[in-house]
């Protein structure tokens, strides 16, 4: 059952990189999260009344901490994704995976082992091939952008922290508490940070084409309203380190959507960089939460 929870959820966030790189070319970022968020909270109120989740919780400071976190990655991300390329973002939010298990071994007391140390190892050195291609070419269709990647890594702090800090507070709140509240918070410093955002950005009815509106609607339907359950499912019912294998498959579809639909390349440095990166993160985190996994 909590593989297959898994699984579902790797293709739903597999689609996020692939349509909000397609939904940022057309619309300010922002309006994308304000319109994605929007669309996701009216998606899942039905479900949130009936379970009556919004409630005087919603200023809690545990829980609005965590909203916080949630808001602060998705905001950063849609920001970054227009100077990096899809497979480089999702790579970087595998780093996410050693994140975790150094916070989580310091806050939640889940232990380190070996392998885990040895796979931190590797994945930094990956990383930083990454890292110097990207410095070195500046390709948004390989390495991307330093810029880019820089806000990219702050996404992937913000994300760390969220998962250690839900998987702490989810003993207290219910999935669907959680990812309500989160789409909630989201929305609301999205629709206070549009302002800002219109002066950069130019916005016309005639932009909302119907390939467009179908892709806000995916985007708040898959890859928000049943990736943030299944999410906050995975992370209450097993560990904040097998949350993070989400990203395994995701990064896979992700990659394949950013090859096929976009036009990017990869090269024999990006290869050997994402081999490191890939090996490192799967002993510093899958090594030891399939195991687990193969007991639920």
């Amino acid at each position: 059952m909590t593989l297959l929870i898994i699984l579902l959820d790797a293709l739903f966030g597999g689609t996020n990189t692939p349509l909000v790189k397609f939904t940022v070319a057309k619309l300010s970022p922002i309006t994308v999260v304000f319109g994605r968020f929007l669309l996701a909270a009216i998606f899942i109120s039905p479900l949130a009344i009936k379970e009556k989740v919004f409630s005087g919780a919603l200023f809690k400071r545990d829980l609005f901490f965590a909203n916080l976190l949630f808001a602060a990655n998705i905001i950063i991300f849609v920001n970054a994704i227009s100077h990096t390329s899809i497979i480089m973002a999702q790579l970087l939010y595998l780093f996410n995976a050693p994140i975790v298990a150094i916070i989580g071994y310091f806050f939640l007391k889940e232990k380190l082992i070996a392998k885990q140390i040895i796979g931190l190892i590797l994945a930094l050195s990956g990383l930083l091939i990454l890292i110097e291609g990207s410095i070195r070419t500046k390709d948004v269709l390989s390495f991307g952008t330093p810029f880019g990647n820089s806000l990219v890594f702050l996404g992937v702090i913000a994300w760390s922290l969220y998962i250690v800090f839900s998987r702490k507070i989810s003993k207290i709140y219910s999935p669907l508490k959680l990812t309500f509240h989160n789409l909630i918070i989201t929305t609301t410093l999205a629709l206070l940070l549009i302002p800002l955002d219109l002066q950069r950005y130019n916005l016309s009815p005639k932009l909302f084409t119907l390939g467009l509106v179908s892709a806000l609607v995916a985007l708040a339907l898959f890859s928000t309203v049943l990736f943030f359950l299944f999410y906050q499912w995975i992370i209450k019912y097993t560990s904040a380190f097998i949350s993070s294998l989400v990203n395994y498959l995701a990064t896979l579809f992700a990659g394949l959507a950013g090859i096929i639909f976009f036009g990017e390349k990869l090269n024999s440095n990006f290869i050997v960089g994402t081999t490191l990166l890939l090996i490192g993160v799967y002993f510093a985190s899958g090594n030891h939460a399939l195991a687990k996994l193969s007991k639920n």
